[in-house]
């Protein structure tokens, strides 16, 4: 990688370094509060030997992360979103102007832009959800499903990519920043009502694999609504990858050879 895209990704979350260190220490105290919550519902079951004594140890928390994940990964993605928005707001005010004028190249400028807003805020979601757990309960982490991370990151990164993309070919931040909460916020809504009204009308119940084109764009929605009727994270990620990486290839294409600013 580049040192100029380290460079100036560093440059902009030493901007952000309040935000950030803001988002962290919400995302840490969020899971602290909540794991403290969940420890004593933790279930204790008794098993009995040959040998006097009594041996006790909790059964596997399969969801009990769920409520956790929701709240910290929404919080990730309005982290990410507002930070990929900013990149409209410098080429809508004509700063990047001033940084492209330095040896620094239209692709490096918006690799850059990639890292601090899609890059960044995933390592943070990571380790906030993954250091209190091994303070607090290590024992935990046997309910923390990579497939399901795995989603939540993929879902949230997509839509990091396209404000970016919003943001590179529009020059808008308020703009930016609409496309990606009715993205991530209201288009899922949208999606499930619409499923809802073709359901109650045709009356048949849609299947696991009916609906797996939610997970265009919301995998992790997908999963967790389908989750008890079949649906796979992998067949999830699958059908999210490709798109994902079609959006930062486009955005990088049209970087390179289209990309103009003020």
């Amino acid at each position: 990688m580049q040192p100029r895209i380290l460079l100036h990704s560093s440059y902009i979350l030493s901007r952000l370094s309040k935000e950030l260190t803001a988002a962290m220490a919400g995302l840490a105290i969020i899971q602290v509060i909540f794991l403290s919550m969940m420890a004593p519902r933790m279930a204790i079951r008794v098993t009995l030997y040959p040998q006097p004594g009594y041996v006790a140890y909790p059964q596997p928390p399969q969801t009990m992360l769920t409520p956790v994940l929701g709240i910290t990964s929404f919080l990730y993605a309005i982290l990410t979103i507002a930070i990929g928005a900013q990149m409209g707001l410098e080429l809508e005010r004509g700063d990047s102007a001033l940084y492209l004028s330095h040896p620094i190249s239209r692709l490096s400028y918006v690799a850059s832009w990639i890292i601090a807003s899609i890059l960044i805020p995933s390592l943070m979601f990571f380790f906030s959800l993954i250091i209190p757990i091994l303070i607090l309960e290590p024992y935990l982490l046997l309910g923390v499903g990579g497939g399901e991370i795995t989603l939540i990151l993929l879902q949230v990164s997509t839509s990091g990519s396209i404000v970016l993309l919003t943001a590179a070919l529009f020059k808008k931040r308020s703009l930016a920043l609409a496309v990606g909460i009715f993205e991530y916020l209201i288009a899922p809504i949208l999606l499930t009502l619409i499923a809802a009204i073709t359901s109650s009308i045709t009356q048949t119940t849609p299947s696991a694999r009916d609906m797996l084109w939610m997970a265009v764009l919301h995998p992790y929605n997908y999963y967790l609504m389908f989750g008890y009727s079949g649906a796979n994270w992998v067949e999830a990620a699958v059908v999210n990858i490709p798109v994902f990486s079609a959006f930062v290839a486009f955005l990088l294409a049209y970087t390179r050879r289209s990309f103009e600013v003020k």
